[in-house]
């Protein structure tokens, strides 16, 4: 069995191992919920008008991340790509990340595939985790300031994560502390992949602490993609008629959108279900409602996954014209 086989085994593998964790988390949830009041939820209570405005903010979110990173690409590199095919990396990234079991490292695995026909390996890769950093540290600010600001929470562990987070944004903007703790690291340890890895995250932290005001742009970008986002949850929530408040949903929408990082089923699905139930319950929504609203969500991100796809499609067509 050649290694292109064995790859595309073991990608299959994992595909059906995430698919099972997905339909299992699922059944579990459904076991004891009102399948019938979600369908009616879904299909017969939605406000259409609070749906359209959530699919014009996710279509904002997406135009918004895509000039954020040209704005990257144009801090680092002479080489100015073109919006549309941003866009287009951005649209085939969600069609992967949604049928792919990699999560949003496929996103991220997709970005540096179309990203090479332009840029140099190293260039995209730094790009990429520069952008990841900013996205993370948005997550962060954002997720914090909601708990914070929502009065129905009182949590000493809460506010340690706003105080952690606010730290690790100032550690990482305004001290040269990282590099010099990952420099002394590689001083000390002997050839090997940990030394290689080491060596390779202080060229990156070199990196930041030369583009911080880049960097300090790039994560008021990804910032405003997060409140948007999280006004995507809002509209969705909207047009079940739930009463859940903005701040509410902008830190429940951050911790599950942590959680989510963790790929342990296919695009999300079941632990972001179980997620929404768990942290929406305290306030008074049932769990039909809940499980409603995070399908409602995941239907809006197959929808432009389905438009990626399409964009894929027509790229191939479009590149063979003779078949």
């Amino acid at each position: 069995m050649s290694h292109s086989e064995k790859k595309m085994n073991k990608t299959a593998s994992l595909l059906l191992l995430k698919a099972g964790v997905s339909l299992l988390i699922l059944f579990g949830l459904f076991s004891f919920l009102d399948g019938r009041e979600v369908a009616s939820l879904l299909f017969l209570r939605t406000n259409a008008w609070y749906l359209f405005i959530g699919v014009i903010c996710s279509f904002f979110v997406i135009l918004l991340d895509a000039k954020k990173f040209s704005y990257a690409i144009s801090a680092f590199s002479s080489t100015a790509l073109p919006y549309k095919r941003l866009l287009h990396i951005w649209f085939s990234g969600l069609f992967f990340s949604s049928f792919l079991p990699g999560g949003q490292l496929t996103m991220e695995g997709t970005k540096l595939v179309l990203l090479k026909k332009n840029l140099t390996m190293h260039e995209s890769i730094h790009l990429i985790l520069l952008d990841k950093v900013a996205g993370l540290i948005a997550l962060g600010m954002v997720t914090s300031l909601c708990l914070f600001a929502d009065q129905q929470v009182f949590n000493p562990v809460l506010y340690c994560l706003l105080f952690f987070t606010i730290s690790l944004f100032s550690l990482l903007l305004f001290t040269s502390l990282p590099l010099l703790f990952c420099n002394a690291l590689v001083n000390r340890l002997k050839t090997g992949k940990i030394k290689e890895f080491l060596f390779k995250s202080g060229s990156f932290l070199q990196l930041m602490a030369k583009k911080r005001f880049v960097l300090m742009q790039l994560s008021f970008f990804a910032s405003c993609c997060q409140l948007l986002a999280v006004g995507v949850l809002y509209c969705s929530s909207l047009a079940l008629q739930l009463e859940i408040g903005f701040v509410t949903l902008g830190w429940v929408f951050g911790l599950v959108a942590l959680i989510q990082l963790i790929p342990f089923s296919l695009a999300g699905l079941g632990i972001r279900e179980a997620s929404y139930l768990f942290f929406l319950l305290p306030y008074g929504i049932k769990p039909e409602e809940a499980v409603s609203l995070s399908l409602l969500l995941f239907a809006l991100q197959l929808f432009f996954a389905l438009i990626g796809g399409g964009s894929l499609l027509f790229q191939k067509t479009k590149s063979s014209p003779g078949i």
